[in-house]
């Protein structure tokens, strides 16, 4: 049979034909319109989901319980009638219910601000008409939310959606975010926002927002304790705008409760424009990491910088009530004056201390190491730590380079004695500093290199018999015993080092 035969098409024509119109149709179904795909997912019936999923192999996907993990454990929403809606169904689904992993809600809602309203109207340039119309919508969307605050359909329905928390079981952080930093905001952020947001604002012509004049924490607080839920850990996601004094009373009074002080089964995660605080009451310990928001392009330790604001502001009574016994930092940057108040502030408690992939910014960049003493000090004299780890701390100023300068590497260190040993060595002999062998061997480099060029550069113009041959060889004579010294000064650094590692290895084999 040759391959034009007809037969063949006919075959493969009539092939096509016999497939169910479902398998024809399938790989169309995502192209529709999302208004048609949310009506027909409205009209399905639950027994028919199955069914349903089995007509596209991607619907299949995102009803798995993978999809659900990867994209709905972590979600926002917003106090809306709406938004709450979702937060139930999403809670009361068999499959993405027990994939929930935090829920944290919105600090603000639409304004009703004359003033505000009006201000963002004349920018518009519309007419008196319209801009009646705009006011119009705002006071309709501020009059149905508080309706639904008023009714107590927000206490019964957030109640109901941690009710199926609870009985799921879920370990669930619990938290509020700001939805609206204040100040100006940095090239690379953008507003936060939760399930609802745009829905809320879908006939709006802008969007201008204020801090709810509910307590969005007493709101989450009360219903939990309606249920009996404890979530497995508080979340403040307060980007640049801080936290206001209610949140934060708020915060306070659940942490501490009666005992005053942090129950040992709730952690605290606390996240400003620059710095992740987390609080572990289970582990008792306090950890520092910088927040990398999507679109910030300087990532390196020295360009993260985080602060002990969270500490002084957000925490207030209940870290001063704590007893943390570890303390962490990674992959950030610090002032050494901004580090010493977090170890003194906890020296009497604090037991392990890990510093790892840490910049110490100092303000001399001549003396590092008058800036960084303190901090080696204030761990060696003032704590009585029973475990240290310093791995690729440096001290850095904005003239340095590379990097900065390497303090301590790849250090860890158990019991008083060790630790107290080690810490001497870098007090009173020096740091780990590795970079600077290369840095002599480079300027010994760069010296005697640029006395032979210049020797033969003079040679080449110039005789023995020359008037001002004789100040060359003095020229000459003075370069080759500055580099004499400088050969010395290398040689006893080695010396130095070499006994500095000497010590630091009968330290190192020290056992606790």
């Amino acid at each position: 049979m040759s391959a034009a035969d007809p037969t063949l098409n006919k075959i493969a024509l009539t092939s096509s034909d016999k497939l169910p119109p479902y398998r024809n149709d399938a790989r169309k179904f995502l192209t529709l319109p999302n208004e048609l795909l949310t009506i027909i997912s409205d009209a399905i019936e639950p027994g028919d989901l199955p069914n349903f999923r089995l007509t596209c192999r991607t619907l299949n996907d995102v009803s798995s319980k993978h999809f659900g993990e990867k994209r709905l454990a972590h979600r926002r929403f917003i106090f809306t009638e709406y938004s709450m809606t979702g937060l139930m169904n999403m809670t009361a689904h068999s499959v993405f219910g027990p994939c929930i992993k935090s829920v944290l809600f919105g600090t603000h809602c639409l304004t009703n601000n004359l003033d505000t309203l009006m201000k963002a109207i004349d920018s518009l340039k519309v007419s008196d008409i319209e801009a009646m119309v705009i006011l119009r919508k705002y006071h309709t969307c501020w009059d149905t939310r508080s309706r639904f605050y008023a009714d107590r359909r927000l206490s019964r329905m957030l109640v109901l959606a941690l009710s199926n928390l609870r009985v799921l079981g879920n370990q669930v952080a619990l938290g509020v975010f700001n939805d609206v930093p204040d100040g100006v905001r940095g090239l690379y952020t953008r507003p936060l926002s939760g399930y609802g947001s745009e829905h809320q604002s879908r006939t709006l012509p802008f969007v201008k927002l204020m801090m709810s004049n509910v307590s969005t924490l007493n709101v989450m607080f009360a219903s939990c304790n309606v249920v009996g839920f404890s979530p497995h850990r508080i979340v403040l996601d307060l980007s640049e705008s801080g936290i206001d004094m209610e949140t934060s009373h708020a915060f306070d009074s659940f942490m501490l409760g009666n005992s005053g002080h942090i129950p040992p089964t709730i952690d605290a995660c606390i996240k400003d424009r620059q710095t992740k605080t987390y609080v572990s009451s289970s582990q008792s310990s306090l950890s520092l990491r910088p927040r990398i928001l999507p679109g910030d392009i300087w990532t390196e330790p020295e360009n993260r910088t985080v602060s002990n604001v969270s500490l002084n502001v957000v925490f207030r009574t209940a870290l001063a009530a704590a007893h943390f016994r570890r303390f962490r930092m990674d992959s950030c940057s610090i002032q050494a004056d901004g580090l010493l108040p977090v170890l003194r502030r906890f020296r009497r408690t604090l037991q392990v201390v890990e510093l790892i992939n840490i910049a110490i910014w100092v303000g001399d960049k001549f003396d590092a190491s008058r800036c960084v003493l303190p901090v080696l000090c204030t761990l060696r004299d003032d704590l009585q730590l029973q475990e240290l780890v310093m791995d690729n701390v440096r001290a850095y100023h904005e003239d340095y380079y590379n990097g900065g300068i390497l303090v301590a590497n790849g250090r860890s260190w158990y019991g008083q004695q060790q630790i107290r040993q080690g810490l001497s060595v870098f007090i009173d002999s020096g740091w780990d500093d590795s970079d600077s062998d290369e840095h002599f061997k480079k300027s010994l480099s760069y010296i005697e290199a640029d006395c032979q060029l210049q020797y033969a550069d003079y040679v080449d113009m110039h005789k023995p018999e020359d008037t001002d041959y004789i100040d060359f060889l003095q020229w000459k004579g003075s370069r080759e015993e500055a580099l004499e010294e400088y050969k010395l000064e290398y040689e006893e650094y080695k010396l130095k080092r070499g006994r500095i590692r000497e010590v630091m290895a009968a330290v190192e084999a020290l056992r606790p």
